[in-house]
């Protein structure tokens, strides 16, 4: 009897620890079944610098030639002549990517007219926008889609740090960089 016990504990731990284990192999393949976009990792590659995971889309601000030479597709779209620009690639394959101009309404930021739009986005793929960057008031907002997550990026200088070579916006969030904190639009 004790003997029967002793199997029942044996076979119990193993089920729960080869339950366990199945679980993690389960969220693992979830997440790789994300199709992330090559053009990202291709930017890590040549600057050695590793990426957040949670990242929506990355922002590369005034992109030199070896950058963009990386990248296999690339949609231009200006919106303003002699504007500074700005290489979007959304993290993930199959990305929806739009530009809106945007205005301040009663003290909050309107998203009002679509200017550009891509669908479903390829691999190895980015936006290059030429556009310019205020000072003051933002005109336009980068948003990118994935499955149901959404991610903004207002286009403003700042201009008391500098508007720095990689922007990553992430996913959890509205707007984050690195190294900028002082993004949003905060008009009196």
């Amino acid at each position: 009897m004790n003997m029967n016990k002793g199997f029942l504990k044996i076979g119990f731990i193993v089920l729960i620890l080869t339950t366990g284990l199945l679980s993690g192999c389960v969220n693992e393949e979830a997440e790789e079944g994300k199709k992330k976009n090559t053009a990202v990792e291709q930017l890590e590659l040549l600057h050695e610098e590793e990426m957040p995971d949670n990242m929506a889309m990355l922002i590369v601000n005034e992109p030199n030639k070896g950058e963009v030479d990386k990248i296999e597709h690339i949609k231009k779209t200006t919106l303003e002549e002699e504007g500074q620009q700005i290489l979007i690639i959304p993290a993930y394959n199959g990305s929806n990517i739009k530009v809106v101009t945007v205005s301040m309404e009663d003290g909050s930021l309107i998203e009002e007219e679509d200017v550009f739009e891509q669908a479903n986005t390829k691999d190895n793929s980015a936006v290059l926008l030429e556009v310019f960057r205020p000072e003051g008031m933002p005109q336009h907002k980068i948003i990118v889609e994935y499955e149901g997550e959404n991610a903004g990026y207002l286009i403003s200088y700042n201009g008391k740090e500098g508007t720095p070579h990689f922007e990553y916006v992430l996913k959890d969030t509205k707007v984050s960089e690195k190294n900028r904190t002082s993004l949003r639009c905060s008009i009196l």
